[in-house]
């Protein structure tokens, strides 16, 4: 049966990561990293109930965000008529062999805490934009409606506030690994 806390736990707990894992598959695509992610939480989400969580929740959502990625870069190839933008395809298939562990950050901050932090840094037009989005786990459509911003307009402020944050916690971080990810 669906549990909606053990989701949001596990939502908050890997979405983080999860989106990392995308952006880097992706080279930095951005809309293409949101979307697999979300589509990986998505799947999830629907398949609850025949899932056997024991453990391997995180290894079942890198595998599923694997596959979405998967499916956006050929749905990308389809529409702009390219062939592959990975690469080869084989440094790809070694990045959906990385397990957990093997994606780290030194001198982690505790999430919660730096997610405190991160808000506490941000500029006021972004503040709402950022809590709304993730906090409150919002889409684009709603957060469009309530704030009365057009969709387009959004995606820009957006894309402004993920540069801010990535500026954030390259200042939280100090000389860790994020300051080599771009």
């Amino acid at each position: 049966m669906f549990d909606p806390e053990r989701f949001e736990e596990l939502y908050r707990e890997y979405y983080a990561r999860i989106l990392v894992f995308c952006l880097t598959l992706l080279h930095g695509d951005r809309d293409g990293a949101a979307e697999a992610a979300d589509e990986a939480f998505v799947t999830l989400f629907r398949k609850w109930d025949s899932l056997v969580v024991d453990g391997k929740i995180g290894s079942w959502l890198y595998r599923t965000a694997g596959n979405k990625v998967k499916a956006v870069i050929k749905d990308r190839a389809r529409t702009l008529g390219k062939v592959d933008l990975v690469g080869d395809g084989a440094d790809f298939e070694r990045s959906l062999e990385l397990s957990e562990s093997d994606v780290y950050f030194k001198n982690e901050i505790p999430e919660d805490e730096g997610v405190k932090r991160v808000v506490q840094a941000l500029p006021d037009e972004y503040r709402d934009l950022f809590l709304l989005r993730f906090s409150e786990k919002r889409t684009l459509g709603e957060i469009s409606e309530s704030t009365g911003l057009p969709y387009s307009t959004l995606r820009r402020k957006i894309a402004r506030m993920t540069l801010a944050v990535k500026g954030i916690v390259r200042e939280m971080y100090g000389d860790s690994d994020i300051n080599g990810c771009d």
